[in-house]
């Protein structure tokens, strides 16, 4: 087994404090989780969106059906000419 020299030692111990000192900084760094969430959030607002606007679509295309069926039993048609 090879031994290290001092200064091999310190460099050695260096890094492990540096790559300590990273990964604590990325596990406490929330900037990520929170575009994560927002964009969650939007996901989440659009497809609720869709289904309220698939909803109203469906409800007035039926308003509409019923209005031109009314309205053709009251207004006679036209004769050719």
């Amino acid at each position: 087994m090879r031994h290290l020299k001092p200064n091999e030692s310190y460099l050695i111990e260096t890094q492990e404090q540096e790559m300590k000192s990273q990964i604590i900084r990325f596990m406490k760094d929330e900037e990520g989780a929170t575009a994560i969430e927002y964009g969650l959030i939007a996901g989440l607002i659009s497809v609720a969106i869709i289904v309220a606007v698939t909803a109203v679509g469906t409800d007035l295309s039926a308003v509409f059906n019923a209005i031109s069926t009314k309205l053709k039993a009251v207004v006679p048609a036209a004769a050719p000419t």
